[in-house]
């Protein structure tokens, strides 16, 4: 009860300090993800949160910490590519890494969902948000081409797109 009363970045240093293996342990079991990808994945999100909260620009944007890719992951997991090419025709060798852009923390935030609300319809709201403002470039936030054929996301796409699941 008590870790409710932290706010976000003190749970994500929290993770960060926790020194038990059977602690750690625990967490692991709990998410299904190692304990390092999940400190790396909470101090990210930790960075999200608060630029959101501070009403800040993140569909262009570089963030600094990253979410660590796992190592073993289910196969319907998104790797993203090494690079992505912005479509800039001022600059089209110019690449992206879609590993510190914003897509990852929304695969991040999604694979979280799935543990702690299977139920919640939040992926379904980001892609009708998306579908709203397709002025946003994908390749600036990260996305690779086709990502909602990406099996981690389509049965997402359908539901909110209208489709049967």
């Amino acid at each position: 009860m008590a870790v409710e009363l932290l706010t976000f970045k003190e749970v994500s240093f929290l993770l960060s300090n926790l020194r038990h293996e059977a602690d750690t342990k625990r967490i692991e079991l709990h998410f299904g993800w190692k304990f390092p990808v999940l400190k790396s994945w909470f101090r990210s999100l930790s960075d999200l949160r608060n630029l959101c909260a501070h009403h800040m620009r993140i569909w262009n944007r570089e963030f600094g910490s990253r979410p660590e890719i796992p190592k073993k992951h289910p196969q319907d997991w998104p790797v993203p590519p090494q690079a992505l090419p912005t479509g800039s025709h001022l600059h089209p060798e110019q690449t992206l890494n879609p590993q510190r852009r914003l897509y990852m923390q929304l695969v991040v935030i999604e694979s979280l969902l799935r543990v702690v609300n299977p139920g919640s319809g939040w992926a379904e709201r980001l892609v009708r948000l998306l579908d709203r403002h397709p002025q946003f470039s994908r390749p600036h936030m990260g996305f690779p081409p086709d990502w909602e054929k990406e099996p981690f996301w389509q049965d997402v796409v359908q539901k909110s797109r209208g489709g049967a699941a």
